[in-house]
C-alpha cells in the first residue's frame, strides 16, 4: 500500500465531494488522510489479499521471493484494521463476501467485471488447453501437474499457453510428443486458442479469489474441467465438470474428448454469463449500493 502514494492523486480526488470507489486494497493509501474524512469510500476489494499472498508464500522455491511474500501477508491482514475507514465494501466473491462481511457491517457481493460479452461461435478444434502467467508459481504447479499426471499418458494433444514458461515446464513438456507449449501468444493468439480448444482443464492449488480465466474460458462452447479449489461461486459449479483428482481429471479428459457440451449446460452457461455476470447490471447494482451509503 506505501508503494502507491502519490500526492498527485490526492489532490485529484480533492477536486469534487463525489464518493470514492478504490479498486483493490493497494490502493487506499489515502483512505485516513484527514481532507478525505466527510467522503464517502467504497472498496473494491479484490480478493483476501493476505491469504493470496500466504498461498502464493507456500509454493514460491526462493527463500528470498518467500520471504517478502510472506511479510507482504503479514502486512496485508494488519492493514485491514483499517476497514472501518470505508461505508462499502465490494467483496468480488460469494467467498470474499463471506469473509469480509465478518470484518464489515455494509458489504455486497459484486460479481467480477470481465472483458467478454457473447458466448464464441468458434469451430472448436481437437485439443485441450491449459493457460496462464507461468511464470507465477501457482499456474506453473498446475501446468506441471497436468503434464505429469493427467496427460503424460493420453494421446489426447494438450496445450499449454502463457507467458514466461520456465525451464522447468519446458524440460517437461519436452519428453510428450502430444504436448505442446506456445510461449507468450500475443492476445490474438491466446484468444483464438482460447476461443478454439474442445476443452479447458483448469485445476488451482490455491483457493484464493476468483480466477477471470474461468469466467473467460465459460464464454466459449469447450468443455470447462476444474476442481474445487476454482469455485468461488455456488453457481458455477454447475456450468463446469468438477474433477478433484488426477485420475478424475484423466477420466473426465477422455470422455469430454468424444462427447461434445450438451446444449443444456450451454443455456445454463449463457443464462448465468448473461444475468448474474452481466457487467451492465452489476454495474447497475453497484451504483445503487454507492448511492444508497449517501
Amino acid at each position: 500500500v506505501q508503494t502507491r502514494f502519490s500526492p498527485e492523486l490526492l489532490e485529484n480526488l480533492l477536486k469534487n465531494d463525489a464518493p470514492i470507489l478504490f479498486e483493490g486494497l493497494h490502493s487506499t493509501y489515502w483512505v485516513e488522510n484527514p481532507r478525505l474524512k466527510d467522503r464517502i469510500k467504497i472498496l473494491r476489494a479484490h480478493n483476501i489479499e493476505h491469504d493470496y499472498y500466504q498461498e502464493l508464500s507456500k509454493v514460491e522455491l526462493n527463500r528470498l521471493k518467500k520471504w517478502y511474500l510472506k511479510l507482504e501477508s503479514w502486512k496485508l491482514e494488519a492493514y485491514e484494521k483499517k476497514l472501518w475507514n470505508f461505508n462499502l465494501i465490494s467483496a468480488i466473491s460469494e467467498t470474499d463476501f463471506t469473509y469480509f462481511a465478518s470484518k464489515h457491517e455494509n458489504v455486497v457481493y459484486t460479481p467480477i467485471f470481465h472483458g467478454f460479452k457473447k458466448i464464441s461461435t468458434t469451430k472448436l478444434e481437437e485439443f485441450a488447453l491449459y493457460h496462464g502467467n507461468l511464470g507465477v508459481p501457482e499456474n506453473e504447479n498446475a501446468a506441471c501437474f497436468l503434464i505429469r499426471e493427467v496427460f503424460s499418458n493420453l494421446e489426447f494433444p494438450f496445450i499449454i499457453a502463457g507467458r514466461n514458461p520456465n525451464k522447468r515446464i519446458r524440460n517437461l513438456i519436452g519428453r510428450y510428443s502430444n504436448i505442446s507449449l506456445i510461449d507468450s501468444p500475443s492476445i490474438e493468439k491466446m484468444e483464438r486458442l482460447i476461443s478454439q480448444a474442445k476443452i479447458h482443464v483448469l485445476p488451482t492449488f490455491q483457493s484464493t479469489g476468483m480466477k477471470l480465466k474461468l469466467i473467460h474460458v465459460l464464454f466459449t462452447k469447450g468443455t470447462v474441467i476444474i476442481n474445487s479449489n476454482m469455485i468461488t461461486d455456488s453457481e458455477l459449479k454447475n456450468c463446469c465438470i468438477i474433477a478433484d483428482t488426477a485420475e478424475e481429471m484423466k477420466n473426465s479428459v477422455v470422455k469430454s474428448f468424444t462427447e461434445p457440451v450438451k446444449d443444456e449446460v450451454l443455456e445454463l452457461r449463457k443464462n448465468l454469463l448473461n444475468q448474474k455476470f452481466s457487467n451492465e447490471e452489476n454495474a447497475r447494482e453497484l451504483i445503487k449500493n454507492i448511492f444508497d451509503c449517501i
